[in-house]
């Protein structure tokens, strides 16, 4: 039997733990430790009910789409704790020059891109393929299949919103592979999402409608706890790895409280503590995790009565593409996409700040985070009101 400890139970550690550790696992028998320093799972993954409004601070939902997490969830017996979007999520928008622009239709319609955009949009289904072995980032592709002019507006605003991201920087082999096996497959966006839509249609019912977003009727925060409770005995609270070091073929893990002796270790921390792990015995591998661009994101959830905003309110939320007059990165209305995340007669309003595009953001007081996010909703929604209550 071989001893595997993994250090650090966000998703990615309770994933490899409950995949491990599964029947059906690799190479399994397999004695798992999972090692966590905070007091709970779930990692970024956190939900709290505050003043009766539900606020997730990191991810508020799965796409349907992504036939690995549903199953999951299933497999874990959550069936009866999933919840689908509202119908109405599916309209989205995108901020540009002053207004909100809903998509798709906007993309065609004038206003969002510029007459010559627009004609070079519609000519995607005739860009021929690009070279296979090429490492384009998201931007890149974007513009070579869309246009420049569309490339760059939806692509930097979709990094934004997905990663706090720069699509200038993000490869899409790695952040969007769906997008790159479209293209490979058939020569298409547009005609491989057709393709995608036809093939999804005969896959069969899924819960909720298909392509939508899925959450937990209780929060996301639900992932965490679920993959631990199907892990008994497995996870450890409060236990800080300090140190790896070799033992012969084994290898040594030193918390701040014990030592433990493993055959595998598996890192699921981000790159920077990883790499201060590893630096001692491969000094490459830390300076290459440590190459590796990240950025802080704040959150500031917002509280309104229905009926604060002029403008469009009535979906999933806004991105906002770079180089735009606004400093937030997007807002999401959270009350308008699942049900029971604010009392009846409210409004819950999450708003983004900071990553790559402006890192410095996240240093500014609870307050002037606030300030922020109220400002820029008063000039690409129409808010008219004071908020009844603001968490960061």
């Amino acid at each position: 039997m071989r001893d595997v400890v993994i250090v650090g139970a966000g998703a990615a550690g309770l994933s490899a733990a409950w995949h491990l550790n599964s029947p059906a696992g690799p190479d399994a028998p397999r004695r798992i430790r999972l090692l966590e320093a905070s007091s709970r799972p779930g990692g970024r993954l956190e939900t709290q009910v505050l003043d009766g409004y539900r606020v997730e601070w990191a991810a508020h939902g799965w796409t349907g789409s992504s036939r690995f997490a549903t199953e999951l969830a299933l497999k874990l017996g959550l069936e009866s704790e999933l919840l689908p979007a509202r119908q109405g999520a599916s309209r989205r928008y995108v901020y540009r020059a002053g207004k909100l622009y809903r998509l798709p239709g906007a993309l065609l319609s004038g206003g969002l891109l510029s007459l010559p955009a627009r004609l070079r949009l519609l000519a995607e289904p005739w860009i021929p393929r690009g070279p296979r072995d090429a490492d384009e980032t998201v931007e890149e592709f974007s513009s070579r299949r869309l246009g420049a002019e569309a490339g760059r507006v939806l692509s930097s605003a979709a990094m934004a919103g997905i990663f706090g991201g720069d699509s200038r920087e993000i490869s899409v082999a790695a952040a969007l592979p769906q997008l790159a096996e479209l293209e490979l497959r058939h020569g298409s966006l547009v005609r491989g999402a057709m393709a995608a839509a036809g093939e999804s249609r005969r896959g069969g019912p899924r819960p909720g409608p298909r392509g939508s977003l899925i959450s937990f009727r209780c929060g996301m925060e639900r992932w965490g706890s679920a993959l631990a409770d199907a892990l008994p005995g497995i996870v450890q609270y409060g236990a800080t790895v300090k140190r790896l070091s070799f033992d012969g073929p084994k290898i040594r893990v030193e918390t701040d409280s014990a030592v433990l002796v493993a055959d595998q270790v598996v890192l699921a921390l981000g790159p920077g503590p990883s790499a201060d792990l590893i630096a001692p015995h491969s000094p490459e591998a830390a300076d290459a995790l440590r190459g590796i661009p990240s950025a802080s994101l704040a959150v500031v959830a917002l509280a309104f009565p229905a009926g604060s905003f002029r403008g469009p309110a009535d979906g999933y939320g806004f991105l906002v593409p770079r180089g735009e007059d606004l400093e937030v990165l997007g807002a999401l209305w959270e009350s308008n996409v699942f049900e029971d995340r604010a009392p009846e007669g409210m409004e819950l309003v999450r708003v983004m700040i900071g990553g790559s595009r402006a890192p410095h953001l996240v240093e500014k007081s609870d307050a002037e985070l606030v300030e922020i996010a109220l400002r820029d909703l008063r000039r690409a929604a129409g808010l008219t009101q004071a908020p009844v209550g603001s968490w960061v």
